[in-house]
Parts: C-alpha cells; structure tokens; sequence
C-alpha cells in the first residue's frame, strides 16, 4: 500500500498520501478531467482523489456531482465508500461495538426485578438497583462488588440477600415477609419497615448501621467487629441483638419488644427506653455504659442487667445511669438481687450481674 497504509491500495488513490491537508479544504480537482464540472479553487496540501470512483459512488448513491463539504475530506471520503459499499454514513466514527445509548450510562449499573412467583437475581461488578415488586415471592439477590441497592416493596415475600462487597443499602418495607440478609465487606445500612414475619440480618465486616423502624414478629441482628449502630423503634416480639466487639450503639424504643443484647469485648453503649419493653443486657467485657430512661414516654418496661465482666481489679467496669426527670428510683434486694424502681413510670432494673449505679445521664 501507498501513503498512510502503505502498500497495495485497492481503491486507487482514494487513501493515499493522506495528510497536511486544511480543516476548510476542498479535494483539488484541477488535476483530472472533471475539473470543468467541480471547478474548485485550487488548495495545495490536500489527498488526491481518484475522479472516476467519486463519480462511480455519487452515481450509484443517485447523488449529485456537488463539491464536497468543506469539512475533513478524507472523513467525507469514508462516509461516502461506506455508503457505496452498503453501509450508512452514520457507521463512519462509531466507537467499536458500541451505540449511541451507552452513552452516559452507569458503568455497570442495573436494575433487576424478580419475575412472578420469584427467582435468584445476581448484579454485576458495578453499582446496582435490585427491587422486588409484587408480593408472594421467593427468591435470593445477590450483589457482587459496587454499593448496590436492594429494595423489597410488597407483601408477603420471603427474600435472601447476599450484599457482597461495597458499602450496601437493604430497604425492606413488605408486610407478611420474611427477610434473610447478610452484608459483606463495606459499611452497609439495613432500613427495616412494614410490618414482617422474621427478620435475621448480618452486617458483615465494616461499619453496619441497623434501623428497624416496623414491626415484626421475631428476628436476629448480629454486627462483627466494628462499629455498628443499631436502633430498635418499631413494635415486636423477639429479639436478639448480638451487636460482636467494637464501640457499638444501640437504642431501644418502640413498644412491647423482647430483646437480648449481647457485646463483645470493647465497650457498648445501650439506651433502654420506649414501653412496655422487656430487655436483657450482657453486653461482655469492656467498659459498657446502660443508660435506662424511665419519663413519659418511656415506662412499663423491665431491664434485666446480667453483665458480669470485671476490669483488671477484678471490679465490674459497666456503669448504669438511671435517668429520667423526678423519676423517683428506688432501690430494694430481693433474693439476693438489687431491684431499681421508678414506680412513677413503673420501669425497674434487676441486676443479676454486676453493674455500677449512677443517676442522670452520662455527661
């Protein structure tokens, strides 16, 4: 081929010696014998084209014997052998494989729905949407890398989620379903509503933050070894709450909840207030802190302190502060177990295990 290919040149000259030309030139046809019919002006840095293939692709095409735009000539040049030879002039300058849609597109991103009577969905590499609509489905999402999103909208459904690795978002508002999900590596968030079955949620490695909001019939929440933020709001029956080690937080309100909190070795901090909650505490080893709220919006509940850690002294380290304006605690033994007593708001605390006792909040 000859000028940028080098060598054989099928087409004649139409490729060849290609460039130095003006972005406003025109192809110079002073050299042949259809001079007469462009009569051009004359430009010097420019291709040279074969005159008899311009007028065999115009002539096959139906076009007229107009001077080309004065636009880049071998890019004309290109459009005009793709029309010829049975392209479209919109194939000239598309990227390889690829269309005028993926433009702007998330990178990987999808969205995903479980058809009816449910089915297993898997995301991608990426970022992803992945929502159940319609109820009385069955079935497991699973995200691979990238914050995905899972939502599940409707009643009666019994989903699995496999969060896998990206900081996560599982979004359940679905009444009469039962809700399996497990986090991975990321700081993911778990936004319980509605009003379920069974709720069994693991956060996983990283930063997890749990808010259940709705009410369900009995569940499980288990952190790991991190940091995790949990808040119980909603009306319920069982819980456990198995927050694992890390500086973790809990708060507890809602009404008429069963919940066991148990802790790791780093120390925990647990507000207990909502009504007519029955909560049990053993948060583990560290210096856990139990703040018990007795006023008018928080009473009717019993708080049962079984933590027996001790520090190096061999002295509890956890402290409870029995707050509450005017709540009027009062302290008994019974059988060999101190009992505080708001009657004005009727919560009492029943320590079994070994806690300090301080009044007020925690400054």
């Amino acid at each position: 081929m000859t000028g940028i290919y080098g060598g054989y040149n099928p087409y004649g000259n139409a490729y060849s010696n290609y460039g130095g030309y003006q972005q406003d030139a025109y192809f110079n046809m002073q050299q042949n014998s259809l001079s007469n019919l462009f009569n051009p002006p004359t430009i010097t840095q420019s291709p040279r084209l074969n005159p008899m293939l311009l007028l065999m692709m115009m002539l096959l095409k139906g076009g007229d014997l107009q001077a080309p735009k004065p636009v880049n000539p071998f890019q004309e040049l290109l459009k005009k052998l793709l029309e010829a030879l049975g392209g479209t002039a919109d194939d000239a300058g598309t990227d390889d494989g690829g269309t005028a849609d993926d433009a702007g597109t998330d990178d990987g991103g999808t969205t995903v729905g479980l058809p009816s009577g449910g089915a297993n969905a898997t995301g991608t590499e990426s970022r992803d949407t992945m929502t159940v609509e319609g109820g009385n489905k069955t079935g497991t999402l699973k995200g691979l890398e990238g914050a995905d999103t899972f939502n599940i909208e409707d009643e009666g459904n019994n989903i699995g989620i496999k969060a896998g690795e990206g900081s996560d978002t599982v979004n359940m508002n679905a009444d009469r379903s039962n809700l399996v999900a497990q986090g991975a590596e990321g700081n993911d968030a778990f936004n319980i509503t509605g009003s379920l079955n069974k709720i069994d949620l693991d956060g996983g490695e990283g930063k997890s933050i749990f808010t259940v909001t709705g009410d369900y019939n009995e569940g499980s929440i288990k952190g790991n070894d991190s940091v995790d933020t949990t808040s119980i709001a909603g009306k319920g029956n069982k819980l456990t709450l198995d927050a694992g080690n890390g500086k973790n937080v809990t708060d507890i309100a809602g009404s008429k909840n069963d919940i066991t909190v148990k802790g790791g070795d780093d120390a925990e901090t647990v507000t207990v207030g909502g009504a007519e909650n029955k909560v049990t505490l053993d948060a583990g080893k560290g210096k856990d802190v139990y703040v018990i709220k007795a006023d008018a919006d928080n009473h009717d509940n019993t708080i049962i302190i079984k933590d027996t850690s001790k520090g190096d002294d061999d002295k509890t380290d956890n402290t409870t502060y029995l707050a509450g304006t005017d709540a009027g605690w009062t302290m008994e033994v019974n059988d060999g177990k101190a009992t505080y007593t708001s009657k004005e708001n009727n919560v009492t605390v029943i320590v079994e295990g070994g806690t300090k006792i301080a009044y007020g909040v925690p400054a």
